[in-house]
């Protein structure tokens, strides 16, 4: 928790980096995507345009970032004013920190096998994806799997239950710019490590004169369970770059003369 900063002034509460958390993130705070009950209908239910373009109902807060669209990003207008600004953002979702991180060791062997393991996770923390990492068609780039959820306004099946804002073939002003839309938990459990060992009975041995033989084969990295689109949860890359984890596997024996 931040308990004092040299910040400027500032207008509303939610602005304000005093008392937050570390790494708090600020930005608008999303209402979810507009449906096409949020503007104005003719009688037949076709939207009205204006001009060519939609017209938002009367009672909605206007937004300052371009022309929207059924399917678009809502956004909350925090101080009521009646436009959705630059003073409607404010501290959304946790931290990039994460409060806390774990780690549980497990072990145990029977006749021989011994097997270990090492559990390790962090959680209370958000992360914030843009471009290459979330968005679609992100500098002329590709589209992913989480974009199949997209709202698509020729499929009305689509139109209640999208997890995504309709496609833009470029940057979209309204929709891809911070806010609590684009956080994802970096609650995570990781499996960091397993081995499982053999040891060959010393009666066996006796006659060769070695003391010890083990047969082991390990594992990094090789389970995660995340909300993280596929990206790795200790990464601090808003956009994807950082290279992940490598999965390893090894296979050895150790003989003890």
């Amino acid at each position: 928790m931040i308990n004092r900063i040299d910040e400027e002034g500032k207008r509303y509460d939610w602005q304000r980096r005093t008392g937050k958390r570390i790494g708090q993130h600020f930005g608008l705070t999303d209402n979810g995507l507009y449906a096409r009950e949020d503007f104005e209908l003719t009688s037949n239910g076709d939207l009205v345009l204006e001009g060519g373009f939609p017209v938002l109902r009367k009672e909605l807060p206007i937004p300052s970032y371009g022309v929207v669209y059924p399917g678009d990003i809502k956004y909350k207008d925090l101080n009521g004013d009646g436009l959705v600004d630059s003073y409607d953002e404010g501290a959304i979702g946790m931290g990039t920190v994460p409060e806390f991180i774990y780690g549980i060791t497990l072990g145990g062997g029977w006749k021989g096998l011994d097997i270990n393991m090492l559990i390790q996770g962090g959680g209370n923390a958000d992360m914030y994806f843009r471009e290459d990492a979330a968005w679609e068609f992100s500098q002329l780039g590709k589209v992913m799997r989480h974009h199949l959820g997209r709202y698509n306004p020729d499929d009305p099946s689509t139109w209640a239950n999208a997890t995504y804002p309709r496609l833009h073939p470029s940057e979209n002003t309204n929709n891809h710019r911070k806010s609590s839309y684009w956080l994802y938990s970096r609650n995570y459990v990781r499996l960091k490590n397993v081995e499982i060992g053999y040891n060959l009975p010393k009666a066996m041995l006796s006659r060769v004169k070695i003391n010890g033989v083990r047969f082991f084969a390990n594992g990094n990295n090789l389970l995660t369970w995340d909300k993280m689109l596929g990206w790795d949860p200790e990464s601090n890359s808003e956009i994807g770059s950082a290279y992940p984890q490598l999965r390893t596997w090894n296979l050895g024996v150790k003989v003890t003369l």
